[in-house]
C-alpha cells in the first residue's frame, strides 16, 4: 500500500518534469482535428462492410457516454455526418484520417517514451509507418468492439423470451451496458499503454496505470459536468465559444489523465531502482 500511495505522489511531480501539460494541450488539439475524419472513415469502413447503421449506432452510443456539455460544440456535427455522411469526400477522408490519427498515434508515442526515458527511438519514418498500422489495427478493433455492443444486443431484441426480460430488468441492463463500456475503456487505455511506447512490456505492467486511469476519467467526467451545469463561467469569458473550450478542457484532463497513468506505470515496474 505504501508503494502504491507513493507511486501516485511521485507521478504526479513526473508529470509535471515530462511536460505532461504540454503535451495535453498538444493532444487535445490533435484530438479535435482528427476527430472527424476519422468518424468519416470509421462511417466509410462499416458502409464498405455492408453495415452502415452499425457505424452510426456505435458512434450514437460513445456520444451518449460522454458528459453532455463537453461534446456539445461537436456533436452538431457528428450527427450531421451520421444522418448523411459526405460521399464525395470519402477517398480523401480515408487519406486524410489515417494520416491525421496516425499523428495523434504518433503524439502518444512520443509522450509514452518520454514517460519510459526512451533515449533513442526509430528513426521517423518507421515511426509513421508503425503508428499508421496501429492506427489501422485500432479501427479493426473499434469496428469489432462495434458489433459486441450493437449487434449483439439486436439480434436479443428478436428472441421474444429475450425481449420480455429486457423490457423487465430495463435498468439492471442498462448498467450492465455502461459496465461493459468502462472495460472496454479499460482495455482501449491498456492497449494504448502497451503497444505504444517503444519498451517492451508485460500486461501486469500496464494494468495499474490502466485501471487508475479510467476511474479517474470517470471522476473527472462528473466533476467537470458538475462545475459546468451549477458554477459556469466560461461563457461570461469566452461568449459563443465557450462550448468549444469546453470540449478543449475535457479533452485536456483526460489525456492529462492518461499521462498520469503512465507515470504511475513506469514508477509501479521501476519502483525498486527509483527508491
Amino acid at each position: 500500500m505504501r508503494k502504491i500511495f507513493n507511486c501516485l505522489y511521485v507521478a504526479l511531480f513526473r508529470t509535471i518534469e515530462d511536460d505532461g501539460v504540454e503535451h495535453s494541450g498538444y493532444m487535445s488539439f490533435m484530438i479535435l482535428l482528427s476527430i472527424f475524419p476519422f468518424l468519416v472513415f470509421l462511417l466509410a469502413l462499416t458502409s464498405f462492410l455492408g453495415a452502415s447503421e452499425l457505424g452510426q449506432n456505435f458512434i450514437q452510443i460513445f456520444l451518449e457516454s460522454l458528459p453532455e456539455q463537453a461534446t456539445e460544440s461537436i456533436e452538431k456535427r457528428i450527427r450531421e455526418l451520421l444522418s448523411a455522411p459526405p460521399q464525395s469526400l470519402m477517398n480523401l477522408a480515408i487519406v486524410g484520417s489515417i494520416w491525421t490519427a496516425s499523428s495523434f498515434v504518433e503524439c502518444l508515442r512520443t509522450i509514452l517514451n518520454r514517460v519510459y526515458q526512451i533515449k533513442s527511438p526509430p528513426p521517423y519514418i518507421r515511426r509513421r509507418l508503425l503508428s499508421i498500422i496501429q492506427f489501422l489495427i485500432i479501427s479493426a478493433l473499434i469496428t469489432f468492439t462495434m458489433f459486441l455492443l450493437v449487434v449483439i444486443p439486436i439480434l436479443f431484441t428478436k428472441i421474444p423470451i429475450i425481449l420480455e426480460t429486457i423490457e423487465k430488468y430495463k435498468i439492471i441492463l442498462n448498467f450492465i451496458r455502461y459496465f461493459l463500456i468502462l472495460i472496454l475503456l479499460f482495455l482501449g487505455a491498456s492497449s494504448l499503454y502497451y503497444i505504444l511506447p517503444n519498451v517492451k512490456l508485460n500486461f501486469i505492467d500496464v494494468f495499474p496505470g490502466a485501471l487508475l486511469t479510467v476511474i479517474l476519467w470517470i471522476i473527472s467526467g462528473y466533476l467537470l459536468s458538475t462545475y459546468i451545469v451549477y458554477y459556469n463561467q466560461l461563457n461570461l469569458m469566452y461568449g459563443s465559444l465557450g462550448s468549444i473550450i469546453v470540449t478543449l478542457i475535457f479533452f485536456y484532463i483526460i489525456n492529462m489523465i492518461f499521462i498520469y497513468g503512465a507515470e504511475f506505470n513506469y514508477l509501479m515496474k521501476n519502483y525498486e531502482n527509483i527508491e
